[in-house]
């Protein structure tokens, strides 16, 4: 993908079915009348430029792989993952390997960062999602998979892994930690099972209110 192409991709009642870069940035903006998104290809982004998109309902990545991307903030720009946790409904995210991919956030008052979300704040579920190869960077709230789950809120984890990662942060005074392989700063509640996180380097500042424990 050469960063630019955008293309309307194919659909049916319930779903958009995803098959190249191009199709995948068609949703950014986009009023997805409440349909499901499901890939039908591996889909490599050429280290070019992925905003995050706002999403509620089910992501079903059919196995295939989505790679070789840098992530940007979204609109609010104190949170940085391939999709926003914007509170307006349930998100399941499945089946799915992110590999090869970069984010950061330096916003001073948050900088939450992950590769899938950034911060989350509805009830989401991941299922047999993989992040391969990532490079995390954010100032508190920092995970492979997910950065901040909000109070009251819900994430489930089933069979999930992060692999050959670097997760880490910006030192910034009175903000900084929250450093960790999966979820950064769950708030809320984390129900994990079947997970893991395997040849992996995470660290980083913590100031002196957040506590050497959140890393």
């Amino acid at each position: 993908w050469n960063g630019q192409d955008v293309k309307e991709p194919g659909a049916t009642e319930t779903e958009y079915l995803i098959s190249s870069p191009a199709e995948w940035i068609w949703l950014k903006g986009k009023n997805l009348n409440g349909k499901n998104i499901k890939l039908t290809a591996n889909l490599d982004f050429g280290g070019n430029e992925v905003k995050g998109l706002g999403f509620k309902g089910e992501f079903d990545g059919q196995g295939y792989t989505m790679s070789n991307m840098t992530l940007l903030c979204g609109g609010s720009y104190y949170s940085n993952g391939l999709f926003q946790g914007d509170g307006s409904g349930e998100v399941t995210v499945k089946n799915v390997t992110i590999e090869n991919v970069t984010a950061e956030c330096n916003n001073p008052d948050q900088g939450y960062v992950g590769v899938i979300f950034g911060d989350i704040q509805n009830n989401v579920t991941l299922e047999n999602v993989h992040v391969k190869g990532a490079d995390l960077c954010g100032v508190q709230s920092v995970g492979g998979l997910v950065g901040f789950v909000a109070s009251g809120k819900t994430l489930t984890l089933k069979d999930c892994s992060v692999s050959s990662s670097y997760v880490h942060n910006y030192p910034v005074d009175n903000e900084s930690g929250f450093v960790a392989g999966l979820v950064g700063r769950p708030v809320g509640t984390v129900a994990a099972t079947g997970c893991k996180v395997e040849n992996s380097k995470i660290e980083g500042y913590w100031a002196s209110r957040r506590g050497e424990a959140s890393i």
